[in-house]
């Protein structure tokens, strides 16, 4: 019991020492805490999800400087974190945590530096994630997973996955069953919609999942009492739009459903000028818990 309530400790401390920012993520990082951290993972796993789940958490935590997120890769991360996500008898809780460390180490504010170490698990990756939000009743989870289809649709390679999986179709789905109550992952799903939007032949499968008109419906939204996140919707959606309706026949969905009114006066550059430690913020959120 004691050695439990120590480990337990330990991986708080480490989560809230991660949390101060990528100086201290680095500090931990040249202490071997990556290497720790993971061993934990592989060591737990066979008795333990809670563990697990607090190990991933703490390295979500600490992966939030380039030099933690490469010795992640360099101690094998990648392939532990693709085999827990990818695995059928993998806890949920295990694999929204682990979805959460995915986000972190391919988010725009660590510039990205995990996405290409994770390009090769592309195919087997998807699918999985595909079946998270397929399966899940936890608005968290959808959360992060919609965020980790947004961050890995910058590779090519996974953009190309991502439209084969007919991931967008799965996630819009998930928004409609939702009512339009949560708006962070309505902006998450805009964002991946204009993400896939700069691939010209991705737009004849996003007009065929119709998802012009699914941003439409996202920019009449006005959810009392969430003025400001619903502003960083409406500012994703118009972007995702107006990329999306350079298709003569996306541009004439719009017009049947009366959403002309829709296309903005925003500039796509407005989402270059987002307050990423915000961004960072909200989607870990969870971890200061």
């Amino acid at each position: 019991k004691d050695d439990t309530t120590l480990t337990r400790g330990a991986l708080a401390a480490l989560t809230a020492l991660g949390l101060a920012g990528p100086r201290a993520g680095s500090s931990i990082t040249r202490c071997l805490g990556i290497r720790a951290l993971l061993t934990s993972v592989i060591t737990t796993g066979k008795t333990s999800i809670d563990f697990v789940a607090a190990s991933l958490r703490a390295l979500a935590s600490v992966c939030s400087s380039a030099m933690a997120i490469n010795q992640f890769v360099k101690d094998g991360g990648p392939e532990i974190l693709i085999d827990l996500l990818v695995t059928d008898n993998t806890s949920e809780k295990e694999k929204m945590e682990a979805t959460a460390l995915l986000v972190q180490i391919t988010a725009p504010w660590v510039n990205g530096v995990g996405l290409p170490y994770l390009e090769s698990f592309a195919k087997d990756l998807i699918p999985s994630l595909n079946c998270l939000v397929e399966n899940t009743n936890c608005g968290q989870t959808l959360l992060l997973v919609a965020a980790a289809f947004n961050h890995l649709s910058k590779s090519k390679k996974y953009a190309l996955v991502i439209l084969e999986q007919e991931t967008v179709k799965k996630l819009l789905k998930t928004v409609k069953k939702s009512a339009g109550k949560n708006v962070w992952l309505m902006e998450q799903v805009a964002a991946l919609i204009s993400e896939l939007a700069r691939i010209p032949e991705a737009r004849i499968y996003l007009a065929k999942v119709r998802a012009s008109i699914a941003l439409v419906s996202f920019l009449r939204m006005r959810p009392p009492g969430l003025e400001d996140a619903y502003r960083r919707l409406e500012i994703t959606a118009a972007a995702a739009l107006t990329r999306l309706c350079v298709d003569p026949e996306i541009a004439r969905q719009v017009v049947a459903v009366g959403g002309a009114d829709c296309l903005p006066s925003y500039k796509v550059e407005d989402l270059l000028t987002e307050d990423e430690n915000q961004i960072e913020a909200g989607l870990l959120k969870y971890t200061k818990s």
